[in-house]
């Protein structure tokens, strides 16, 4: 159950770190694309990028969905 936390929260810290890493090292701008933070804007900044959160909004929600349908289908003889 541990597991799950961290599991859960890798995205997001490792695609932040990803991205102030690569901007630290001025790394070249395919390795920043890598961060899934690189395709949102900076809000309040600037304008959000509606296009590009609603791809995120929408690889999340498979990701439910599909963790949802593993939930169901779970083996419950341990």
């Amino acid at each position: 159950m541990r597991a799950v936390a961290a599991i859960g929260a890798l995205p997001a810290a490792g695609g932040f770190m990803w991205q102030v890493i690569a901007d630290t090292v001025d790394a070249p701008s395919w390795i920043r694309a890598l961060s899934p933070f690189a395709h949102l804007a900076a809000v309040p900044a600037t304008a959000p990028d509606w296009a590009a959160t609603s791809v995120m909004a929408g690889i999340a929600a498979a990701g439910v969905i599909a963790g949802i349908i593993g939930y169901r289908r779970r083996d419950l003889c341990a």
